[in-house]
């Protein structure tokens, strides 16, 4: 045999045996295709009954919270969903008034029956009311008065049965944790109240374990949803400028790390309206699906159907009686009725107030403020005519920044895809297509 031949044969047989030796890439498991029935319900606010104030006090819980009807409220959706059971349930938090501890034992005591009675699962993470909330009290002589609240330690031990117990990793610096109540679907559970004044924040070290539970989820192959109290995208433009407490910070940067590692959907609370939002990162869409207050109109919770992992549709449901309610009015028109008899106090707790003060049609603009939140607590938000013929009487008296406001209020009658009250979601195939060569990218 030519001697060329010979170079090129030993060649061949020394690159096969180089392949053969090499270490090979691991391949990605499969992606998960889970089905489950889900409901979430959010920011219950619940008092516990022996902290109410005594029938026919004058006490103001505050109005546009159905305060005094939260343990009748939530004994109706539990009872529904005894009923017409799920397979999970999620609650992403401000689960009591002011973070009683009263409140927070019966809380844990429902949750149980439920759980037991449904045979659901019932995962919960804290809002910015649940946790050394120093605003805790007991109103049943007819004031105030302070009363035990409770620390981290103590929320995870009341909650055990309800996601810390049953954590597959938690965040040692916060009361995130990470569960698979599924088969193939794994939930991130986030605290974002790093920021003692209620306001949505995490640290550098909770971002890190949120990142490496992404991860986890991806090596397994798990689909997952994440689930934290304040918002991470927009709900309608200009929330971020004047409404910057109900929104985590750093969202985009949040929104991309998320996104870019697999998570598609985030259920979130806080705002207390039925809303759902969409936004656009590097690596594709990811959804905000947050749910409104229990104890604010219109008391909705969601029920929704995950299927083969990809489809999420659902629906908003309205509590519309509960127990013990006696009054000639109709429960849902009493607590739209609140919002407007509270409108003008919340708002001057906001970026609002210093912006419209002094403007000659302030009280008007509250009055409106009224109409067009209620709107968007109920969802699927539409254009509103007497806002604009509003806004045209407004704005020839306004200064600058009172047009601004007046402007970014507006799209409030704006309502951003997809809808709010029919969700129905597409996932990705492969949520994780291309992000394997990713590097702890931020």
């Amino acid at each position: 045999m030519p001697r060329h031949m010979k170079n090129f044969l030993l060649i061949v047989i020394a690159c096969g045996l180089s392949c053969q030796n090499s270490p090979t890439k691991p391949k990605r498991p499969t992606l998960s295709t889970p089905t489950c029935r889900m409901a979430v319900f959010s920011d219950p606010h619940l008092l516990a009954p022996a902290l109410m104030a005594p029938a026919g006090s004058e006490t103001d819980y505050a109005a546009r919270k159905l305060i005094a009807q939260s343990h009748a409220i939530l004994s109706a959706v539990i009872d529904q969903l005894i009923t017409d059971p799920v397979d999970l349930v999620l609650i992403p938090g401000d689960l009591t008034k002011d973070g009683e501890a009263a409140s927070h034992r019966l809380m844990a005591l429902m949750l149980s029956a439920l759980e037991s009675q449904s045979g659901a699962t019932v995962l919960v993470v804290p809002g910015n009311h649940d946790v050394n909330n120093a605003r805790a009290a007991d109103y049943s002589s007819g004031q105030a008065a302070p009363t035990e609240t409770v620390n981290a330690d103590a929320f995870a031990t009341l909650y055990h049965e309800f996601g810390y117990g049953e954590a597959l990793s938690r965040d040692s610096l916060s009361l995130s944790y990470a569960a698979r109540p599924i088969e193939g679907l794994r939930i991130i559970a986030v605290d974002s109240n790093a920021d003692p004044r209620g306001k949505g924040r995490l640290s550098a070290a909770t971002q890190q374990w949120i990142e490496e539970q992404l991860n986890v989820a991806r090596d397994v192959g798990d689909r997952v949803f994440m689930m934290m109290h304040h918002g991470l995208i927009e709900h309608f433009k200009g929330q971020g400028l004047f409404f910057q407490g109900y929104l985590i910070k750093k969202r985009e940067a949040l929104t991309e790390s998320w996104r870019a590692r697999g998570c598609e959907v985030v259920f979130t609370g806080h705002f207390h309206a039925m809303d759902a939002a969409a936004q656009s990162a590097a690596a594709g869409v990811i959804t905000d699906i947050e749910t409104g207050s229990l104890v604010t109109y219109p008391c909705a919770y969601r029920k929704l159907q995950l299927t083969d992992g990809q489809h999420l549709q659902g629906q908003s449901v309205q509590i519309t009686q509960i127990d013990q309610w006696t009054s000639h009015e109709a429960f849902q028109d009493y607590a739209l009725h609140s919002i407007h008899a509270d409108a003008k106090a919340m708002l001057q707790t906001t970026e609002i107030r210093n912006t419209v003060q002094g403007h000659l049609l302030e009280d008007d603009f509250y009055r409106h403020m009224a109409n067009l939140i209620s709107n968007h607590y109920m969802g699927d938000e539409r254009h509103n005519s007497e806002w604009s013929s509003f806004v045209a009487s407004f704005n020839q008296t306004a200064t600058l920044s009172q047009k601004l406001l007046i402007s970014g209020m507006g799209t409030l009658t704006k309502d951003i895809a997809p809808e709010d009250n029919n969700v129905s979601l597409i996932l990705c195939a492969n949520p994780y297509s291309g992000v394997g060569s990713l590097k702890n990218s931020k």
